[in-house]
């Protein structure tokens, strides 16, 4: 009954649609205060008596807050430039009314697809002392080994692009074991091993900041804090908040340069890099960039009302058909050779609602999973995509505990590595193949560490915890 009860914000927010600002905040104060609840463990699933300081991996927790800041947080920036300012100075008159109208109406679907997915974690969140238990010596130790091994495996993917995927999966859990390896070799002050630890973050953080990519930094860190904090609790917090927030305030001018010099430019990455880098110390336009980066890129509700606008009073609801495609997109191109290109397929609909014309082929502005959600069925398809999305993603977690003893292997290394897509979401058809052969990677490996004797089944498995 608990549960239901995180649903009445959205009953207040839609009663209020009328006056679209009260509206608006009723639903992003609501999703603040969620995300309060499960901190202060008045949200937290039946049976659950240890602290998110813990587990602080579990999708319930830094995954819950990451998908919801995303989702409905991140919003604030767009909503508060409708009336006019920049940053705390009202710079600009306030936008029409209609544009309140619609952002406050995407505000409260973003609150009921918060409280889908929350919902969905919270009742499947059952962990169990695990059937299986990991026979190594030393955790960092293994950790490193895992970082080498998944390295190198990324090296050698790299020849072969059609595999593309499984390599994004190993440089994955390769960054996930780098960082849990330097956060447990830290307390033990072994000095060989805090070397090598480190050397692989390094290594990966190097990687990453040659990606392009600013959300891969800052994951790279919040995994660092993330395993950091069942040992350094409230210090974690204290320090690694301002620094994620540097990084936020950085990233943005970063990849910005970066992107021209490397992917427009054909610039090589150490000199994209190096020009980046500059443009930083000389600080080019790093507020006007993080305005507009906050304003328009770190949420998408700018998109998401178009949507609203159009679906069903211009274009009728979608019903199946965008589940159909994501479960076609599941089936491998060596078997189907003539599937449709699932990129191709889900800009159709991006280009069908005005998002993206029709002449730019190079833009991609793949929904998220509420949007599809809400263009199949409505309020009850937003709710539904969320909910589905928190289940599944609490149900393989837990999965993932059992079959590798434990929260450090099972959840810190191969669902953080493997299904990180959970992290933020994504459009029906890509969510639905990456978890799908995820799943399946992730039974691989296990089939793989017990047939050579690194996992053993537990003889007496305890009561539930």
């Amino acid at each position: 009954m608990k549960y239901l009860l995180i649903y009445i914000p959205f009953v207040f927010a839609w009663g209020l649609l009328d006056n679209p600002s009260v509206s608006y905040w009723t639903s992003w104060s609501s999703s603040v205060l969620l995300i309060i609840g499960v901190l202060n463990g008045y949200l937290k699933p039946k049976g659950y008596n240890t602290s998110w300081k813990d587990h602080p991996l579990r999708p319930i927790f830094i995954p819950h807050f990451i998908f919801a800041g995303y989702l409905a947080i991140s919003s604030i920036f767009y909503f508060w430039s409708l009336y006019g300012y920049v940053y705390f100075e009202k710079i600009n008159p306030e936008a029409n009314p209609i544009f309140f109208e619609r952002a406050a109406y995407a505000q409260s679907l973003y609150y009921l697809g918060h409280a889908g997915f929350l919902h969905g974690s919270l009742i499947f969140s059952r962990y169990s002392p695990p059937a299986m238990k990991a026979k190594v010596n030393s955790i960092t130790g293994f950790c490193l080994k895992l970082a080498i091994s998944f390295t190198i495996i990324n090296i050698g993917l790299s020849f072969f692009p059609q595999l593309g995927q499984l390599r994004e999966k190993a440089a994955n859990i390769s960054s996930v074991t780098a960082a849990i390896a330097l956060a447990l070799a830290v307390p033990e002050r072994k000095l060989l091993g805090l070397v090598l630890a480190l050397a692989f973050f390094a290594v990966n953080l190097i990687q990453v900041l040659l990606s392009g990519w600013k959300e891969s930094v800052l994951v790279l860190f919040i995994l660092l804090g993330a395993f950091l904090m069942p040992i350094y609790k409230n210090k974690i917090i204290i320090l690694g908040l301002p620094f994620l927030l540097f990084l936020l305030f950085l990233l943005p001018t970063y990849v910005n340069e970066f992107r021209v010099n490397a992917w427009e430019q054909g610039a090589a990455k150490e000199e994209a890099f190096k020009s980046a880098f500059n443009a930083l110390k000389q600080n080019n336009n790093v507020i006007k960039t993080n305005w507009g980066f906050l304003t328009n890129r770190l949420s998408e509700i700018s998109m998401f009302t178009i949507y609203l606008s159009n679906v069903p009073s211009k274009i009728p609801f979608y019903r199946f058909q965008i589940v159909i495609q994501g479960l076609e997109a599941i089936v491998p191109r060596v078997i189907v050779p003539d599937k449709m290109i699932t990129e191709e397929l889900v800009m159709k609909r991006v280009r069908e609602n005005g998002i993206v014309s029709y002449n730019n082929i190079r833009i991609s502005a793949k929904p998220p999973i509420i949007v599809d959600g809400y263009i199949s069925f409505g309020i009850f398809g937003a709710w539904i995509f969320c909910f589905l999305l928190g289940w599944s993603s609490a149900t393989i977690s837990v999965l993932a505990e059992n079959l590798f003893g434990g929260y450090i292997l099972g959840t810190g290394v191969f669902f953080t590595g493997l299904f990180d897509i959970y992290w933020r979401g994504n459009c029906f058809e890509f969510l639905i193949n990456t978890i799908f052969w995820s799943l399946m990677l992730m039974l691989f490996i296990f089939i793989l560490l017990y047939s050579f004797g690194v996992l053993k089944k537990v003889e007496n498995i305890p009561t539930r915890r």
